[in-house]
């Protein structure tokens, strides 16, 4: 069985058309879970601020406290319904299996790598995965020195690896 993380989203769906529908369906949840994720921490750090004067009515910190669980059962109830998709197919399952069997990746940054990954095309080359995946492998020369393998460098996560990136900044602080 193909994995699904690393091989067409064709490979994804024993249904003859289904596989493209699947895929961005899981994509679109991942990215919404992403945006809910980005609001409730906003809420929660508004909640914070208001929690600290006086002067902030206690409607308003209720209020701060309905939002946040609010963004809490959306969030939720997405993750249900990706599982649900997830569950329908072997192949992803087993994917989605691989994918939280390794260290430092549970279900919601696994629902984000994977729904990335299934919108991409197979016939990638190594540069393309790089660039994809926010990495720069530009050769820089430095002086009289011996070329060398140019190194690969960060820039800006991109959608596949957001949740990745900020996982690790919480661990580092």
């Amino acid at each position: 069985m193909p994995r699904c993380w690393l091989s067409s989203p064709s490979a994804c769906s024993s249904r003859p058309g289904s596989a493209n529908d699947l895929a961005l369906a899981i994509r679109a949840c991942a990215r919404h879970i992403a945006v809910l994720n980005q609001l409730r921490t906003q809420t929660k750090n508004q909640l914070h601020a208001a929690q600290q004067t006086t002067t902030t009515p206690d409607f308003l910190i209720a209020s701060r406290h309905q939002s946040t669980a609010h963004f809490d059962a959306q969030i939720k109830y997405l993750h249900r319904q990706v599982f649900d998709l997830i569950a329908a197919d072997e192949a992803l399952r087993q994917s989605f299996k691989l994918l939280v069997s390794a260290t430092g990746i549970a279900a919601a940054s696994a629902i984000q790598l994977l729904g990335e990954r299934l919108v991409l095309p197979d016939d990638m080359r190594a540069k393309q995965w790089s660039a994809m995946a926010g990495l720069d492998s530009r050769q820089h020369p430095s002086g009289s020195s011996v070329s060398k393998k140019p190194p690969i460098q960060g820039r800006e996560p991109l959608l596949a690896d957001r949740s990745l990136y900020a996982r690790s900044q919480r661990r580092s602080l």
